[in-house]
């Protein structure tokens, strides 16, 4: 290491003593930078080293770090050039930043022959200009002519007028909305070229993964289906998030700076607020005022303390009493201020939302933690109804609500508040689906002759001794239920028609009417709340759910019949009488094909070599709990038809939310088949065209390349997968 300091020294002396051969740049001209970290401050040219001065600003305490990798590229020809030392730091280790949250550090580079104009540093700064006379710096980040007049036409197409307030008839309203808009300053070496919006209707549950392209010259437009107001936000990079508030049938143009980007970059241990954002349109000023009062930071980690050590009352005595205040200041603000009633309303409305949201998940995550701590006595203490009085203090008439930050996350939890939830709990505990009459018994009493050997395994396989479960899922206990299937399917056959369908032949349409009946009681005498808005909006999102995932044919017009004098809103009634109709059609249809385009393409070409089989594609990451917790569980399913001729497995992830070495480990870890590891963009195509948002999602392929199913049960494997394959696909090896 001395010795590797002295040469490097050495060279600076040398670099100096040359002077008359060495060319400096000082803050030299570039295109683009893809972050904001690094930047160059300096280059020196000689005919014995280059040297790349790096300015680094980042977070204070937070490390960089520059490896073996780091390479200068002559932009022409695309020859790159290793580096060769470093001062200021040590290759391939942590640089650690001072309280200031700036270094520099000098890196070495080999000489770069004369006709070198342009090189790129890594792949962070691009287009650095090493000619003297070409150092005028070009001002990224202006709104050209072209583009000022694209946004302005685009918005002035819309002409509907923003509501006056969130009490007007139209707030609900099916219709289309717009957004267009550039990042000035944008390159595509930026390192990606879509945006992504979580899109998620409050009315259906339905996703609707809108992605955004990016041309190159930073322009993006999309269409998003909405049905009322909303505050949502764009996600570009996946790591840069931007919010919104627009309404459907409106245009929204929005003016964003890379530089703005790169700022993010730089303070990416906090959730970065963009300010430097221009908007455009009919709700410019709602838009604007909204933007000043962003999302207060939470304290995940205060709160999880808090839920393990806090009795619930005591929990929501203080959140309460901390509500109060914040709204209490929140509306002095709001009074002091010039910002329209429309957007005081909806501000007080977001905090409103955000705190019952916190109320809800005290009691759903403690639910979680008390079956994996069973020590902690707080977690076993009970959520008592008064507990639920927060919703008391709410105004669950109030559309502004469903405009908010929050709302997707509120309506859920209240949907599925314990109270609600504990009544189809009841139901469905109160089904009985043992027979009366096992499978045992069944051949005995029908006097039945078997081999010795075959009654022991009906024995074990009846569940009337006690069986480890490994030993059911043995390749001995497997091959001992193939071989029994096939020698008495008769037997078999009339066993489940006489003991086992009947228990099958539940009336969910009835149960679900019960269940919601039910519930009414408890919202006006348990909760002590009147039918309401938020109410309704629940239960229309039940029915709903329950009509397009139900295999019952005309579940959905059944209960929509039997409920739909529950419903006082005009919207929820109309879409009602129609979404339920479409449902019921809709549980008819097979399997779809998919639409022509790019995207079904890229799809298409990971299908290629699967061509004839049944296919189950999983849509995972390394980086999601969830999906790494259902490959492991699903281990032995992946056995059992590893070299099935009719079914396989397919895994898709994306290099952002599976970083390589993650990704490799648990690849090998799983002995995972089938991988593959896209770019993030085409991974976002892919949540857009299966139209989902969250992860993991399964989508089940039939042999042709259709979509027979795009939001697969994993928990209903068996059950599911036996409807689409021959019986021969349900042996676990050909």
């Amino acid at each position: 290491m001395k010795k590797s300091t002295l040469l490097f020294t050495l060279f600076l002396i040398v670099s100096v003593a040359m002077s008359a051969k060495t060319r400096t740049l000082v803050n030299p001209a570039y295109e683009v930078r893809s972050t904001g970290v690094y930047e160059v401050a300096k280059v020196e040219l000689s005919d014995s080293a280059t040297f790349v001065t790096i300015n680094c600003t980042f977070v204070p305490r937070w490390w960089v770090m520059f490896t073996n990798e780091v390479f200068l590229r002559d932009c022409d020809t695309g020859t790159e050039y290793p580096i060769v030392d470093i001062k200021g730091a040590v290759l391939n280790e942590y640089l650690w930043m001072p309280d200031s949250g700036d270094s520099a550090v000098v890196l070495k580079f080999p000489p770069l022959p004369p006709s070198v104009t342009k090189i790129d540093y890594h792949n962070y700064v691009y287009g650095i200009s090493l000619d003297e006379r070409n150092q005028k710096k070009r001002n990224l980040f202006e709104l050209t002519a072209d583009t000022d007049i694209w946004i302005n036409a685009q918005v002035s197409k819309s002409t509907k007028k923003a509501l006056i307030n969130f009490n007007s008839p139209d707030f609900f309203h099916n219709a289309p909305a717009r957004l267009v808009g550039v990042i000035k300053g944008y390159d595509p070496r930026v390192g990606f070229s879509t945006g992504i919006v979580y899109l998620r209707s409050s009315l259906t549950v339905e996703d609707y993964p809108i992605v955004v392209e990016i041309s190159p010259d930073g322009r993006f437009e999309f269409e998003m289906p909405l049905e009322v107001p909303t505050i949502n936000t764009i996600f570009f990079g996946d790591r840069y998030p931007i919010e919104f508030y627009i309404e459907p049938g409106h245009t929204l143009g929005m003016i964003l700076s890379w530089d703005e980007f790169l700022t993010a970059d730089r303070n990416r241990h906090i959730s970065y607020k963009f300010n430097d954002i221009e908007f455009r349109g009919s709700l410019v000023s709602i838009n604007n005022e909204v933007k000043q009062f962003p999302a207060p930071w939470f304290d995940y980690n205060a709160f999880n303390e808090k839920i393990k050590t806090m009795a619930p009352m005591d929990f929501m005595e203080e959140q309460m009493n901390e509500h109060r205040r914040n709204l209490s200041n929140l509306n002095h603000m709001l009074n002091e201020s010039s910002l329209s009633d429309k957007a005081k309303q909806l501000i007080r409305s977001d905090l409103i939302v955000g705190n019952s949201t916190k109320m809800f998940d005290f009691v759903m995550r403690r639910e979680s933690l008390a079956r994996t701590d069973s020590l902690n006595e707080v977690l076993k203490i009970e959520v008592p109804l008064g507990y639920y009085a927060f919703l008391r203090e709410m105004n669950l008439n109030d559309n502004s609500l469903l405009a908010t930050r929050q709302f997707s996350s509120f309506i859920n939890r209240f949907e599925y508040c314990t109270p609600f939830y504990n009544i189809q709990v009841a139901l469905q505990l109160n089904r009985v689906f043992k027979p009366e009459v096992s499978l045992y018994e069944f051949f005995k009493s029908n006097k039945i002759e078997l081999k010795p050997a075959e009654w022991a395994f009906l024995k074990i396989a009846s569940d009337d001794e006690d069986v480890d479960k490994l030993q059911l899922e043995s390749p001995e206990m497997q091959k001992q239920s193939a071989d029994f299937l096939e020698a008495h399917k008769e037997h078999l056959d009339k066993y489940v028609k006489e003991h086992v369908q009947p228990l099958l032949n539940v009336d969910y349409a009835r149960e679900s009417i019960y269940s919601w009946k039910q519930r009414d009681t408890i919202l006006t005498r348990d909760l002590q709340l009147e039918p309401n808005l938020i109410y309704e909006l629940a239960k229309f999102r039940s029915i709903n759910v329950q009509a397009r995932y139900s295999s019952i044919d005309k579940l959905g017009i059944q209960m929509w019949d039997a409920m739909r004098s529950d419903f006082s809103n005009a919207y929820l009634l109309a879409s009602g009488n129609q979404l339920f109709t479409e449902a019921a059609i809709a549980a008819d249809k097979k399997a779809y094909k998919l639409p022509e385009g790019t995207v079904t393409e890229v799809f298409r070409k990971i299908m290629a070599p699967y061509k004839g089989k049944v296919v189950l594609v999983n849509f995972w990451a390394t980086t999601c709990g969830p999906c790494l917790s259902g490959i492991r569980n699903s281990a032995s399913q992946r056995e059992k038809y590893k070299d099935s001729s009719e079914f396989t497995f397919v895994f898709i992830t994306d290099e952002r939310s599976s970083p390589e070495r993650n990704y490799n480990a648990f690849v090998e870890e799983q002995k995972l088949q089938n991988v593959y590891r896209v770019s993030s963009d085409e991974f976002n195509y892919l949540r857009g065209l299966f139209k989902f948002n969250g992860i993991p999602r399964y989508v089940l392929i039939d042999e042709n390349g259709d979509v027979l199913n795009d939001n697969f049960s994993m928990h209903r494997f068996d059950e599911e997968i036996a409807k689409v394959l021959k019986p021969s696909g349900l042996s676990s090896k050909n």
